[in-house]
């Protein structure tokens, strides 16, 4: 959900700092105080006596102009969280000379996407973005910094032409928020804007902190680990102008919170296999199995097993449809080759002479290979994966509550 900026480097011509010193288009454009961590906000909805509908608050993230600690989260946070936008990593700083008003353009994201999507500005006193400028030698973090001001701004919907009002601050009733109230958008009203000033210039205030006003998310939309995010964009009367669909001169995307205050969590599958069709040992036909760990390939830490964690249960079915088990969890490499010659007398009893199928149950995302020969002829097969398309699927409808009686009663529908 970070807007990545990619290979540019541009000479810092704007307050006179050389790309040396500082850092060129690539590098982050928006930054954060140490210890500001992303917080969590509440979505449940209290009902009293009778089914009343309860209050809800908004949260603001970073309380500008006192404490620039959080407010209406579900912990509180003991540093502060400024949004510090650096216009000299924006793609042209040339723009941000003395006498070029600059405005801004702010969106509610929520998982990244802009729209009528349940989060909202929500307090209509807010009537201009308030921020502070820092120079050479100036921490954003702890020096008070210069005041400045976008000037008046008007609220919109996600379409940036349709007026919306936002709907109150503080603690109002959990109902859900109509249409008129949906500001999703905010921008600066034109002919407003900031004026970068000489003395700005002078002093290379370079680093802006920029006030992220109150919001406020519908409960009865948002309840299942969104993430609410703000898009914040420069806009310069030098380039086209200050308007709604002004092509933004540099921008950033910052996550304000995090829907619920307990995390989400959607279970990894924990089972995982396959099986092999075919496999014999007797007479002079036999066959070979290569068991192999691939959890490796998927990019997500905890789905990756190691050699020493490798958990396998073997279940033999025999010519007659009786299940034989071998648990097996002394692995040393992620690749295990065996002959089922040598597998069968591990099992739980001894199977009937003839074909069998071999089912191999992981506690890792597996593949294998097997291997049939004679001593003059030999053939070789991949296994079929059950875990893709059966067990991981029942394992993630479990996670969502449906179970495999749920699709057992399910009607079918056609899909032309």
């Amino acid at each position: 959900m970070k807007k990545l900026l990619i290979l540019a480097t541009v000479m810092v011509a704007m307050f006179g700092f050389s790309t040396g010193a500082f850092a060129a288009w690539g590098d982050p454009i928006c930054t954060v105080c140490k210890g500001c961590e992303l917080g969590h906000i509440p979505c449940d909805i209290k009902t009293g006596q009778y089914d009343t509908v309860g209050d809800c608050d908004d949260f603001e993230w970073d309380t500008f102009g006192t404490t620039y600690k959080r407010s209406g989260y579900c912990t509180d946070n003991d540093d502060p969280c400024k949004l510090i936008f650096n216009i000299c990593n924006c793609e042209d700083p040339k723009i941000f000379v003395s006498d070029e008003t600059i405005g801004i353009r702010m969106t509610v994201l929520v998982d990244g996407v802009a729209g009528q999507l349940g989060a909202y500005w929500t307090n209509p006193a807010i009537t201009t973005i308030n921020m502070l400028l820092y120079g050479t030698g100036e921490d954003p973090c702890a020096d008070p910094g210069t005041a400045g001001s976008f000037g008046a701004i008007n609220y919109y919907k996600s379409d940036r032409i349709t007026s919306a009002t936002p709907i109150g601050t503080g603690v109002i009733a959990c109902n859900p928020i109509v249409d008129p109230n949906q500001a999703v958008v905010l921008y600066t009203a034109i002919g407003d804007g900031y004026t970068i000033t000489i003395d700005d210039e002078t002093n290379k205030r370079h680093q802006w902190v920029i006030d992220i006003p109150t919001l406020r998310i519908d409960r009865h939309v948002l309840h299942n680990g969104e993430v609410i995010s703000v898009k914040v964009e420069l806009l310069a009367e030098g380039t086209g102008g200050i308007c709604a669909d002004c092509d933004a001169v540099c921008e950033c995307i910052i996550d304000v919170a995090i829907v619920c205050c307990d995390d989400i969590v959607i279970p990894l599958p924990e089972r995982f296999g396959m099986y092999f069709p075919y496999v014999t040992w007797q007479g002079s036909w036999s066959t070979g199995v290569v068991v192999t760990n691939i959890s490796s390939i998927i990019p997500y830490a905890p789905m990756v097993v190691a050699a020493e964690d490798m958990e396998v249960t073997f279940v033999l079915h025999d010519v007659n449809g009786d299940q034989f088990t071998y648990f097996k969890d002394d692995f040393t490499t992620t690749s295990w080759a065996f002959s089922m010659g040598a597998l069968v007398p591990e099992f739980d009893g001894t199977p009937a002479d003839g074909p069998a199928w071999l089912e191999v149950q992981t506690n890792f995302a597996v593949d294998g290979y097997s291997y049939i020969a004679n001593g003059n002829f030999g053939l070789g097969t991949l296994p079929r994966q059950w875990s893709s398309i059966i067990e991981l699927m029942k394992q993630y409808l479990e996670a969502f509550g449906v179970t495999i009686d749920d699709l057992i009663g399910m009607t079918p529908v056609k899909i032309n």
